[in-house]
């Protein structure tokens, strides 16, 4: 008995010695692929050296599955490929993509082996429950895209798009075979009929722009609102909520039609005169957004529109009285350097201005120089003023003082100096002024 107890010590120690020896060893799956037929198998591996080493597994043990999944989808996607830029490949994938997407809860997570070197992931998928799954989440993607449709045709809004695209986002994963439905008592291909409806849709919006002018001038006009007329073409009913996406010298701007149908644009005046042209159209992306899967079914290339409306020169006439100590300088300063810095905003004239531009600057003393030790110094003061001849309204006024200049000789040399710093603040303050209302447009 004693020898039995003796034995019976030793074989449970060879069985523990056994035991932990076969748990440092691998599984199975990971040295030999498994090829039980009735199953798609994932294995991924990730090394520790990446970010997330066990995530990045999984992500590669899907993607095998996915891979085979997309093996066995069908190539005969003849309603589809014309639109998936001709590729079968294209459309493949993006069928393969979003049918993935459904099927990650109903994959069986087998095993996750960790090493010293990285992780092991391993799942997998049973085809004969993926098939069943397929027909069931198949039909009932069917009725709920019937449904959109219906919710679609009832009133047409910009609603109408997305409920189109809501449809669109429910079958996707299914257009490797045609889809044959019953609507409004006729025979459809359900694909083919999302796309016509998106077509039609999209067709009927209809976008118009006008101005109460035909020209607009550099500085001068005020009123210079690009206005679009967003509306239903069939029954001539606007439309509101209408994102637009207008694209002018190369810069983007995001409109949206109000209550009344209408958006607007202002036109930036004070830029360089040239042909203003603007090219505007419905900005699905940002219609389709809020969507969790914004792929586009708007197939056929966007409707756009144009609108172009010339930027003349204004005629301006600068009126200058520029003093040092009180008197007139023999040639101006602040002047030339206003004519240059408008030059081509502006067609300077000697008579019939449509803008006057006033300038009036003074130097002036304010202390006296105690010996020879220091320098003169004198301060600038300068006004410039743009008026509107017509209206009378000041629409530029810049007032600069207390510029100093200084010069260890003379008094008018010091005023000089003075003018040269209040030249280069008054045409700085302008340009930033015609800067800043350029900047507030394009916001």
């Amino acid at each position: 008995m004693l020898k039995f107890k003796k034995y019976y010590a030793v074989i449970l120690f060879i069985y523990a010695l056994l035991q932990f020896t076969c748990s440092n060893n691998p599984p199975i799956w990971v040295e030999k692929r498994p090829d039980e037929i009735s199953f798609w198998h994932g294995i991924g591996f990730a090394s520790k050296e990446i970010d997330n080493p066990k995530e990045i597994a999984r992500e590669r043990a899907i993607y095998e599955i996915s891979s085979q999944i997309k093996i066995s989808i069908s190539s005969e996607l003849d309603i589809v490929v014309n639109d998936f830029n001709g590729s079968v490949e294209s459309a493949i994938s993006s069928i393969t993509k979003s049918r993935v997407q459904l099927l990650l809860p109903k994959l069986e997570l087998i095993d996750v082996y960790e090493t010293k070197d990285g992780t092991y992931f391993y799942v997998r998928l049973n085809k004969e429950k993926y098939k069943t799954e397929m027909r069931r989440l198949r039909q009932n993607a069917i009725a709920t895209a019937i449904n959109y449709i219906e919710q679609a045709d009832k009133v047409f809004t910009i609603e109408s798009l997305i409920w189109v695209q809501k449809a669109f986002n429910e079958i996707r994963a299914f257009n490797d075979e045609p889809i044959e439905i019953s609507y409004n008592k006729e025979k459809f291909n359900l694909y083919s009929l999302i796309k016509e409806k998106s077509s039609t849709y999209k067709k009927r919006i209809l976008i118009e722009a006008s101005m109460n002018k035909k020209s607009l001038v550099t500085l001068l006009d005020q009123d210079n609102t690009l206005i679009l007329n967003v509306m239903d073409k069939v029954t001539k009913e606007s439309l509101d909520a209408v994102p637009i996406k207008l694209i002018a010298d190369n810069l983007e701007y995001s409109l949206i039609s109000n209550s009344d149908g209408i958006a607007y644009h202002i036109i930036p005046t004070f830029s360089k005169p040239r042909f203003y042209n603007a090219y505007f159209e419905v900005d699905t992306d940002r219609l389709l957004s809020t969507l969790k899967k914004n792929n586009k079914v708007l197939f056929d290339a966007p409707l756009k529109s144009s609108f172009s409306i010339e930027i003349l020169k204004v005629k301006a006439m600068i009126y200058s009285s520029e003093k040092n100590l009180n008197k007139p300088l023999e040639n101006a300063i602040i002047k030339p350097m206003v004519e240059s810095s408008m030059n081509t905003h502006v067609n300077f004239v000697d008579e019939n201005p449509e803008i006057k531009i006033y300038i009036e600057a003074n130097t002036e003393t304010k202390s006296v120089r105690n010996d020879n030790s220091f320098p003169y110094f004198v301060y600038g003061t300068a006004t410039v003023v743009f008026e509107n001849v017509f209206s009378g309204e000041r629409f530029f006024n810049s007032n600069i003082t207390n510029v100093k200049g200084a010069d260890f000789n003379s008094q008018v040399i010091a005023g000089i100096r003075s003018y040269e710093k209040l030249s280069k603040k008054v045409v700085e303050q302008l340009e930033s002024e015609i800067l800043l209302v350029q900047s507030d447009n394009d916001k």
